[in-house]
């Protein structure tokens, strides 16, 4: 007869957690996280620039929390108006934006005189105007230059629109992109409108996470093309027409609604048993989210010449960095889905998209934040 083995019997080992478990929730976290850029300086800023005979004008309006924060200055309001920021750090701000901005005619450059600052009529912003006298008259190789991205952090952004006699351009100038040249063809300005698609969808926290909680639940590889799909036609309609501006709706509703379609989601995932037709949600919420996208390109304006192409342009931007989201989301999620801890995952970050979508309603919609 064979001995018995005196040592207990170990229990069987449990099932690893799912290897995707922490990636998936460190990816929920970051889409609504501020990186910590955003965390310190984050902000948008427009330039009205004009070129003359032999002179150049530039007004930048730029955004008083940024600067607020940028200079440690002690002022209270959630933003600071412009008066109140002048009237703290204008000797600062003074010694602060000579420089920053330059103007480069036939490689010479155009003299600049002292900036003035003033408070700007949105009480949350200042505005800052240069005037520059160039030596020969401004022609076509005239570049324009931009250097206080350091200080906002990568994320900030100027809008601008340069006037050359009846001539209008477009240009968004970032970290990455600091100066425009007149001269550059049709091309140049689309793939300007390309990289700004891109990065919003990157900094568009709220268009991210209602993705996520469209997919996080796992139905298969087709469902995912299905709301890719559904949400990428639904929000090229409403933000081709809200850009053009043959529709338009009130920027608090269109923002309050596009935060409950988070929540809305959020819910479902949790209180629904058999979630079915998740495209249709993601083209009916995907036409609001289409005026979000939108929001931008009517605050800065779309330039008169190349119109079609830059809308288009933006259009794909937003599209390359929303396949990036999904790309990076799909196989983490397929992963969790076929692990031990599945269920908590998907009620986990449901409960987490729903009460982000609630913070941010209650922000937009009662806090008009």
């Amino acid at each position: 007869m064979k001995a018995r083995d005196p040592r207990p019997a170990c229990p069987p080992p449990e099932p690893p957690p799912a290897p995707s478990l922490g990636l998936l929730v460190a990816l929920l976290a970051w889409s609504v996280w501020p990186t910590p850029a955003e965390a310190h300086v984050v902000g948008l800023s427009y330039a009205d620039i004009t070129l003359e005979e032999r002179a150049a004008r530039v007004t930048l309006r730029v955004p008083t929390k940024g600067l607020a924060e940028h200079f440690e200055l002690p002022v209270e309001g959630e933003p600071p108006t412009g008066a109140e920021v002048l009237a703290v750090g204008g000797d600062a701000l003074a010694a602060f934006f000579p420089g920053k901005v330059e103007i480069i005619n036939e490689d010479r450059a155009c003299a600049p005189s002292p900036p003035a600052l003033q408070p700007d009529d949105d009480p949350g912003r200042i505005r800052v105007e240069f005037a520059f006298a160039c030596e020969t008259p401004v022609g076509d190789d005239v570049g324009i230059y931009l250097y206080f991205f350091n200080e906002f952090g990568p994320n900030h952004s100027t809008l601008a629109t340069i006037r050359r006699g009846q001539a209008v351009k477009e240009f968004v100038f970032t970290q990455r992109r600091t100066d425009f040249r007149w001269s550059p063809r049709l091309w140049a300005q689309a793939g300007g409108f390309l990289l700004l698609g891109v990065e919003h969808i990157f900094t568009g926290y709220d268009h991210i996470l209602f993705l996520i909680g469209l997919m996080v639940i796992w139905r298969g590889s087709l469902n995912i093309v299905k709301i890719v799909t559904s949400f990428t036609v639904a929000h090229s309609i409403t933000l081709i027409l809200a850009a053009l501006s043959v529709v338009t709706l009130p920027t608090r509703l269109v923002e309050s609604v596009i935060a409950l379609s988070i929540a809305y989601v959020g819910i479902e995932n949790l209180v629904v048993k058999e979630i079915r037709r998740r495209w249709l949600v993601a083209f009916v919420f995907g036409l609001v989210h289409g005026f979000g996208f939108a929001e931008i390109l009517r605050e800065m304006g779309l330039p008169s010449q190349g119109l079609i192409l830059s809308l288009l342009s933006f259009n794909v931007g937003v599209e390359i960095g929303q396949l990036v989201v999904v790309a990076a989301c799909v196989p983490l999620i397929y992963a969790a889905s076929r692990g031990a801890h599945q269920r908590i995952l998907v009620r986990g970050a449901s409960a987490a998209i729903f009460l982000m979508g609630m913070l941010w309603f209650t922000e937009r919609a009662l806090l008009g934040l």
